[in-house]
């Protein structure tokens, strides 16, 4: 570097450099919560925490205008304005860091943080340098300031470009990571999800349980039986004098984080098998109920019908329950592979960007649809749910794999509840949807759910009111009946009281042979 240079650089760089790589730790630390959070991963991807904030600090370091000043122009005509750059972005690093320990990382454990983050690196890198440019009088200034940000901006899409294709490449989950070897287990050792399923032949199916799995998984122990299914062996023949209950849904109802002994269905068949449960005669005696839980993680409104239709009436079900969370409007968790990121053509950023905007634009009316119940939330004292708007906007079946896009959206859940209404008719089996939402939060669209249910001569309840009302009366924080804390699971806590829900609605419908109720919070809920 020429000397003359020098000391108008290096001595107003060095502070700023640190302040840089300290702001650029924190952006990291901030997206690498986000991930941690919105993917439920455990502790042992605790290593992505410092990853992401060396890879944060050596971004905006790369970004900042005193990296020009150091190696890429260190003697051209815009040195100056470069250096003055430098300056002003050193300001917002300090801001930044004032700012971060307060609001951005409350922030990226409770909504999407990423768009922040870009706002605040596009003003970064293509605002600072027409800045500094125009804190000096003459048109020359500014063209200079004008052409850092230009210079900026192309570096800032190159870095965006190739690290968004990296991230998609590595974090992208498709049918084809199930063709592989089974992977073996020594006792004791965690299980992914990955590990629970398998590819099913059925492609309304996609995926299904893993027959024969044993171990723990987040944090719990886990029994899928030689069908592949949660919990303890069954047989397709129902024994005589068993009143025999079927459950098909999602994560929710497979005990996500929970041990099999505190799914709510086990919690459901130990209620009804209590000594004083079956009372009198009649009918509907039963000597004893089964609850058989054939849910899977991650399966939607369409996979979970078809299981119904393929798998669950071979067991002679005298009665069906069906379990709705909010993301039944997606599709499947594994799609087939579509892209190659690393080899595809075009921008994949600009790609991605646009997707977004169509799917945000797609949104508005469903977000519309849900401030009634965010208000209705915010009466009870509960914590609003604002990132529902990150579900709405993926809920897109023009974005999704053309063999499953008749799985996603309201329509596609509109046709399954159809779909199980033509079951029920045809088998003469009742079907109840039990509608369920995150603790704290309300089902959306449930006036809808609970219409469309009933006009296809299906039962709904929506749970989530008695639930919330348990939670607010208990006097515990939140976060107890939160798998995670700050995920949207149910903890253990949650089990007992979503059964004894399911339990007292069911009997206010009849659908059980008698039986002494019990007392707890109940939700509200619609018959047939």
């Amino acid at each position: 570097m020429n000397s003359r240079l020098a000391p108008a650089t290096v001595p107003a760089s060095r502070n700023a450099h640190r302040l840089v790589l300290g702001a650029g730790a924190l952006l990291g630390m901030a997206f690498a919560a986000y991930q941690i959070r919105e993917k439920e991963w455990t502790a042992d991807m605790a290593w992505l925490a410092p990853v992401a904030a060396a890879a944060g600090a050596a971004l905006l370091w790369v970004l900042h205008p005193g990296a020009y000043a150091r190696w890429i122009w260190p003697q051209s005509p815009w040195k100056t304005a470069v250096t003055r750059a430098a300056r002003v972005d050193a300001w917002g690093c300090v801001l930044l860091l004032w700012a971060g320990g307060a609001v951005f990382f409350p922030a990226a454990q409770a909504l999407f943080v990423l768009p922040g983050v870009g706002v605040y690196l596009l003003f970064k890198i293509a605002v600072l340098g027409l800045l500094a440019g125009a804190l000096r009088p003459g048109l020359r200034s500014v063209v200079q300031g004008a052409l850092v940000s230009v210079a900026s901006l192309l570096v800032a899409y190159g870095v965006a470009e190739v690290g968004l294709r990296v991230y998609l490449e590595a974090t992208q989950q498709t049918v084809e990571m199930l063709t592989g070897a089974v992977r073996s287990h020594a006792a004791g050792e965690p299980l992914t999800l990955v590990d629970l399923i398998v590819k099913d032949r059925n492609p309304r199916i996609v995926y299904s349980g893993r027959p024969g799995v044993a171990g723990v998984f987040q944090k719990s122990p886990l029994t899928q039986n030689s069908l592949g299914f949660r919990g303890r062996e069954f047989q397709e023949a129902k024994p005589e004098g068993v009143f025999r209950i079927v459950g098909i849904g999602d994560s929710f109802m497979f005990g996500y984080g929970v041990g099999d002994d505190d799914t709510f269905l086990s919690h459901l068949e130990r209620q009804l098998n209590r000594a004083d449960t079956p009372s009198g005669g009649g009918p509907n005696a039963a000597a004893r109920f089964e609850v058989l839980n054939l849910s899977c993680c991650g399966y939607n409104t369409i996979q979970e019908v078809e299981t119904l239709r393929t798998v669950g009436l071979r067991f002679h079900p005298d009665l069906v329950i069906v379990q709705y969370y909010r993301n039944d409007i997606l599709p499947p968790f594994l799609t087939p592979r579509t892209k190659a990121y690393l080899r595809a053509g075009g921008s994949v950023l600009f790609e991605t960007l646009a997707r977004r905007v169509r799917a945000r634009a797609r949104a508005e009316k469903t977000l519309d649809i849900e401030e009634a119940q965010r208000r209705k939330e915010q009466a009870v004292g509960l914590k609003a749910n604002w990132g529902w708007a990150d579900v709405a906007e993926e809920a897109s079946p023009e974005d999704a794999p053309e063999e499953y896009r008749d799985m996603v959206g309201y329509g596609a859940v509109e046709r399954g509840l159809k779909e199980l209404g033509e079951i029920s008719r045809r088998e003469r089996i009742p079907i109840a949807v039990f509608a369920l939402a995150a603790p704290g939060e309300s089902v959306p669209r449930a006036d809808w759910l609970a219409e469309t249910a009933q006009k296809n001569g299906l039962f709904f309840h929506d749970t989530s009111a008695g639930l919330n009302q348990f939670i607010a009366a208990s006097g515990k924080p939140i976060g107890k009946f939160r798998h995670d804390r700050t995920g949207f699971h149910h903890s253990a806590l949650c089990s007992p009281v979503i059964a004894d829900i399911i339990a007292r609605q069911l009997d206010d419908w009849k659908l059980l042979p008698p039986r002494v109720p019990s007392s707890a919070p109940s939700g509200t809920g619609s018959g047939r």
